[in-house]
């Protein structure tokens, strides 16, 4: 029966136009009373080839997420590999807009993409030890652990001599 579960929607266009030829031509030899069994052999076995040597087109679903998210990383978060990442994002997308991309391409563009992004060099986090004078407090103690209060004594912020006292037990 050469009435395949096959469509065109499935394979590259390359791959397709060659089974479809072949195919065509199969579906002739079959329709042909007069076919010599030589005839019949010859257009099954090119068929099988063709149908053989087809090509499905990719899943790109996990590349296309993967590929909005090194899109919506923010240079400013990096301080290293994030150029890197753009050649690598334009590359991808080539990739993901080729409607004719085997899967075998689209994977490949999957791992240089996350190995683009795992070499990013992330900043590092910004601490701010500053002290706020309104909201120093310290805790001074005897020599047993016991609190002490009413011990006055300065704060030195930026420059700006702050006096405290010390709280006692609460």
């Amino acid at each position: 029966d050469m009435n395949t579960a096959f469509t065109e929607s499935m394979y590259t266009s390359d791959s397709w136009n060659a089974y479809k030829t072949a195919l065509d031509e199969a579906r002739n030899v079959y329709a042909d009373k007069n076919a010599t069994q030589d005839e019949v052999d010859t257009a099954l076995s090119q068929l099988k080839r063709a149908e053989a040597a087809l090509v499905l087109r990719a899943d790109k679903t996990e590349l296309g997420k993967k590929l909005e998210a090194a899109k919506a990383l923010n240079a400013e978060d990096y301080i290293g590999g994030y150029d890197e990442l753009q050649s690598v994002i334009e590359e991808v997308q080539r990739v993901y807009d080729n409607a004719e991309a085997t899967q075998e391409q689209a994977d490949e563009a999957l791992k240089k993409l996350q190995d683009a992004m795992d070499a990013l060099e992330k900043k590092p986090a910004e601490i701010n030890y500053a002290c706020d004078p309104s909201i120093f407090r310290a805790l001074i103690q005897d020599e047993k652990g016991n609190a002490l209060s009413g011990v006055k004594f300065a704060v030195e912020v930026d420059g700006v001599v702050v006096p405290q006292e010390a709280e006692g037990d609460r």
